[in-house]
């Protein structure tokens, strides 16, 4: 599964607090348009890969889903972004807990 971002992807949103917030719109392969706010990134070494984290907004209410969305990051030869699932099992669950272990820091400090 390769998500390509549209030309959404530059529009800026602000959300209940007044803050700024970027909307990508992704498109799945079935082609359907996903709205999906990014909250973070990161480069995982050991996989030698750069992964985002964002959450799909609700098209009906604009309110965020609960569940973490996680999608590895590129650009192609062009420059432009490239989200695409992980398919692979123990690649997404090594992917998680980093981005776990990421969240539990900030709500430490």
């Amino acid at each position: 599964l390769q998500l390509i971002m549209n030309d959404k992807n530059y529009d800026l949103f602000f959300n209940q607090e007044g803050e700024e917030v970027i909307l990508l719109t992704v498109t799945d392969a079935e082609g359907n348009d996903l709205d999906v706010e990014p909250i973070a990134n990161m480069e995982i070494e050991e996989l030698n890969r750069e992964y985002i984290a964002t959450f799909q907004i609700n098209a009906t209410t604009g309110e965020r889903e609960e569940e973490l969305l996680l999608f590895r990051y590129y650009e192609n030869e062009d420059g432009e972004p490239i989200l695409e699932g992980i398919d692979d099992e123990e690649e997404l669950t090594s992917v998680s807990a980093a981005f776990m272990q990421y969240f539990q820091s900030q709500l430490q400090s």
